[in-house]
C-alpha cells in the first residue's frame, strides 16, 4: 500500500506555530512531546488515512486527536494526498474555528 504525502494548508502550520508558541510559553519541555505526538499521527495517517472518524461537521473532513488537539484533514485518493486545514484545542469553541472550513468545501 502507497503511502499517502501529508500537506498543511497556510493556516493550519500558523495554527501549529501558535500551539508551539504557547506550549513554549509555559512548559518548554512539552513543545518537543506535542512534535513527537504529531509526527507520529502523521506517520499513521499517511499510512492508513481513513483510520480516523469522519467530522460530524463535514462528509469532506476527518478529526484526528492528537494529546488535547483536535487535527481536521481531508483525503485525495487519486493523488494519495492528505490535507491538514486545521489544529485547535479541543477546549475551545470548535463550532466557531470548523466555520473556517467552510471556506473549503
Amino acid at each position: 500500500m502507497k503511502k499517502y504525502e501529508i500537506e498543511f494548508l497556510p493556516v493550519a502550520n500558523q495554527d501549529l506555530e501558535e500551539i508551539a508558541a504557547y506550549l513554549a510559553q509555559y512548559y518548554k519541555s512539552t513543545v518537543a512531546k506535542f512534535r513527537l505526538s504529531l509526527l507520529k499521527k502523521f506517520e499513521s495517517i499517511g499510512a492508513n488515512p481513513y483510520s480516523c472518524e469522519k467530522s460530524c461537521y463535514s462528509e469532506k473532513f476527518r478529526r484526528a486527536v492528537i494529546n488535547d488537539y483536535i487535527l481536521y484533514y481531508a483525503v485525495d485518493e487519486v493523488k494519495k494526498l492528505v490535507t491538514v486545514y486545521m489544529v485547535i484545542h479541543s477546549s475551545r469553541d470548535v463550532e466557531r474555528y470548523l466555520e473556517r472550513l467552510d471556506n473549503f468545501t
